[in-house]
């Protein structure tokens, strides 16, 4: 893993570890990796898991209707995009409710969670409290003495959860540099590229082929040697531009106009079908901008014969580097996502943590040329596969 040496850099003051925050999005994320039935659906797990203090509290819905979440607010308050919601924080002042709600526990751990994980579950959970966060340093002196009491246990942590923001916290500054400043983010990078338009601009990063290839594979089945796949940035990004009006004939000679404005030259061609196209070296970037977004079209590998994209790991050092100097002299101070680099379909070979490291080595080895705000933008999905305690 790379150690970033801050050497003449203001660290940011927050020491956090990069792991969950104390939530209830967290909490019942934790606990659904013990579950009895392992495909059980988030909106049945989340009411089973707060049945118990449903049930103490004698919550109800508006029109004294039963309290349960739908798929759609289950989905939003385990994705830390809705807080707790009010008829559950309304009752935490009611007398008792912890006991209470510790007696009513016997059906969820009984029917929903392997209690042969309790005791590792309980280590890791107390294990991952931030002490300087005065609800879970409450938490962390008071759990270890619950240890061989699985009711009250869960009691005592989904009461504390309830209390707790459940709007999470999605990036962490690595390091600041004068104007410059280095963060990781968790969320979906094309968010800052489209929708409503804004006062300012980000820049956002697309990784695409050295071709620049605006034509995405829809049908497979007479397909030889497919185009773009629409599992990709590069594939999203088009979908999403279809979808506002334009069509790939248009954004190919947007993006054909603005390398030729500042004469950037191709290295060679490729063949599509009966046609050549310009080829560019790798680290090239073209410029497409919207009402919203200026994005930074990179190109980070190069398709073979049969249209299957090809990068390594030695080039996406080079490649951040290519993008950092672009940024420095392009970017004017505006913010700039960029994704992990060569985890997907460039078969570069890098695990996300090889990614991430690269990244951050290239960039904290170069931050003269960072002026602006940079953020590393990972999907919540791929939030796990990163380890950031170095």
């Amino acid at each position: 893993m790379v150690v970033v040496k801050l050497s003449k850099v203001v660290e940011t003051k927050d020491k956090r570890r990069w792991s969950p925050i104390f939530n209830l999005a967290n909490l019942v994320k934790r606990t659904k990796t013990c579950a009895i039935d392992p495909s059980i659906s988030d909106k049945d797990y989340l009411n089973a898991f707060l049945e118990p203090v449903v049930d103490a509290g004698r919550i109800k819905a508006r029109g004294g209707k039963p309290f349960e979440l739908d798929k759609s607010r289950t989905s939003r308050i385990l994705g830390g995009k809705a807080d707790v919601p009010r008829a559950l924080r309304k009752a935490l002042s009611r007398f008792g409710l912890e006991a209470e709600t510790a007696k009513c526990f016997d059906a969820f751990l009984s029917d929903c969670f392997d209690l042969t994980y309790f005791d590792q579950f309980a280590d890791e959970l107390i294990c991952s409290l931030d002490t300087t966060v005065p609800l879970e340093r409450e938490l962390s002196e008071r759990l270890p003495a619950l240890t061989n009491i699985p009711n009250e246990f869960f009691s005592c942590a989904l009461i504390a959860s309830l209390k707790a923001c459940n709007l999470n916290k999605n990036s962490q500054t690595i390091w600041q540099n004068g104007t410059g400043m280095l963060s990781i983010e968790v969320g979906d990078i094309l968010s800052y590229g489209f929708g409503r338009a804004r006062a300012e601009k980000s820049i956002v990063v697309v990784p695409v082929n050295n071709t620049f290839d605006t034509e995405i594979t829809w049908c497979h089945e007479a397909a030889d040697a497919p185009l773009v796949s629409d599992k990709t940035l590069h594939g999203k990004w088009l979908k999403r531009m279809l979808a506002s009006g334009t069509d790939s004939a248009s954004i190919a000679a947007r993006i054909a106009a603005e390398l030729a404005s500042r004469g950037v030259l191709p290295r060679g061609a490729a063949v599509r079908g009966e046609a050549s196209i310009p080829m560019y070296e790798l680290g090239t970037i073209a410029r497409i901008e919207n009402n919203r977004a200026v994005f930074f079209l990179i190109a980070l590998s190069e398709f073979d014969e049969v249209n299957r994209a090809h990068a390594t790991k030695g080039s996406i050092y080079e490649t951040v580097l290519k993008l950092l100097v672009a940024y420095d002299e392009l970017g004017q101070g505006l913010d700039m996502h960029m994704p992990l680099f060569g985890s997907g379909l460039s078969r570069a070979g890098l695990s996300h943590q090889e990614s991430f490291d690269v990244i951050t080595k290239c960039i904290t080895e170069n931050r003269g040329l960072v002026h602006g705000k940079l953020f590393i933008t990972v999907l919540p999905e791929d939030e796990h596969k990163l380890d950031l305690e170095s």
